[in-house]
């Protein structure tokens, strides 16, 4: 606690938030149980104000397992999907971190505007994963939040922020080359600033 209470870490940013302050961790969907799940998210409606980090859509297999652990939720058989979970939770909301978020569907992007949650994307550390890279530029055209952070445990540390921002947006442009339903739109975004995850 001593360290904690450092003036320098315990003072405001910027834009007056605070530098430390308690954030709600359901890992992910499937390392929770539906007790557990459900208690975080009695426990995030009692406090509007604390804020939820959890990944989403890492992996293509993440993303079925989740689904079919979560299947009864589903309603007049349409599937849940990976961000329909945390929903049905409380678990989305304005003060929502999802990091990763390599792998979600356009109705999920739609949620996730919706709920004007955030994305925190790695790009170096999910290309390392051989994960995938996320549409950041289709995130951004659809104004949602987006952070970069950095991730130690997989990345390589000269594609660490500051320095791996440039290999970042060239990441984000093989994954415009590539994009079939938005070339032009995903590709376009990459000019655009975004938000810096802190």
């Amino acid at each position: 606690m001593q360290y904690l209470n450092r003036p320098s870490l315990t003072g405001t940013s910027v834009d007056g938030s605070p530098y430390i302050y308690p954030v709600l961790t359901p890992r992910f969907a499937i390392s929770t149980t539906e007790q557990l799940i459900t208690s975080v998210g009695q426990l995030a409606a009692s406090d509007p104000s604390l804020a939820i980090q959890t990944h989403i859509s890492e992996n293509p297999s993440e993303v079925e397992y989740t689904k079919n652990l979560f299947s009864h939720l589903s309603k007049e058989g349409k599937p849940i999907t990976y961000a329909g979970v945390y929903d049905h939770y409380g678990l989305l909301r304005d003060n929502t971190i999802l990091a990763h978020a390599v792998h979600l569907e356009e109705e999920e992007l739609e949620l996730v505007k919706e709920r004007r949650s955030g994305i925190s994307h790695c790009p170096t550390s999910n290309f390392n994963l051989t994960s995938g890279v996320a549409k950041v530029g289709l995130m951004l055209d659809k104004e949602i939040k987006v952070g970069h952070p950095s991730h130690k445990a997989v990345e390589v540390p000269e594609f660490s922020p500051p320095a791996g921002w440039p290999w970042n947006r060239f990441l984000w442009r093989i994954l415009a080359f590539n994009s079939h339903d938005h070339p032009t739109r995903v590709d376009r975004s990459q000019g655009r600033s975004y938000h810096i995850a802190h």
